[in-house]
């Protein structure tokens, strides 16, 4: 495989485990802070030439800790500017903890997420397997199938604690 140079700027959050995967507060994060629409990081990044890409999601490997990413992907003049990508993606989340949690969005993401789910490619035998007992280790056995997929409950309070400890302290 051809090894990939690329230039990118990574902000990673070392996070408490959420053992309420039903209330997914980083996949509503995700959804806010990796959004395309008007006024966004994105679109400011995109309209200025600064960024090919920008990828907001979570990993949870271990019942310990979960991480969050920011990965934003470089133009020329992007990297020439990193500096500035910096502190636009900073004021953006600072931004966005300042606000309430919004409720109806949250309400879209959680139909988007049924709709993929619902129309989901399926799996081969062997795939789905390994995806999923790689999942009993963190969720019940019923929600294995959905968990990661779905977001069931609106949980400001839980959303709330999760954007504020995306600081430069953490």
């Amino acid at each position: 495989f051809p090894v990939k140079n690329a230039d990118e700027i990574t902000f990673e959050w070392f996070l408490p485990y959420c053992e309420n995967y039903k209330a997914s507060p980083l996949g509503y994060l995700s959804s806010v802070i990796g959004h395309e629409g008007p006024n966004t990081l994105t679109s400011s990044l995109y309209k200025d030439n600064l960024c090919n890409t920008l990828i907001a999601g979570s990993l949870n490997k271990s019942n310990t800790f979960m991480t969050f990413l920011v990965v934003i992907s470089l133009t020329k003049k992007g990297l020439e500017k990193y500096k500035e990508i910096i502190l636009r993606t900073l004021k953006y989340i600072k931004n966005i903890q300042g606000k309430k949690i919004n409720e109806n969005y949250f309400n879209d993401i959680k139909k988007v997420k049924q709709f993929k789910f619902d129309y989901k490619n399926k799996l081969t035998p062997v795939n789905a397997t390994k995806t999923y007992v790689s999942k009993l280790m963190n969720y019940k056995p019923e929600d294995v199938l959905t968990a990661d997929n779905l977001i069931k409950e609106y949980n400001e309070p839980l959303i709330r604690k999760y954007l504020d400890l995306l600081t430069l302290d953490n």
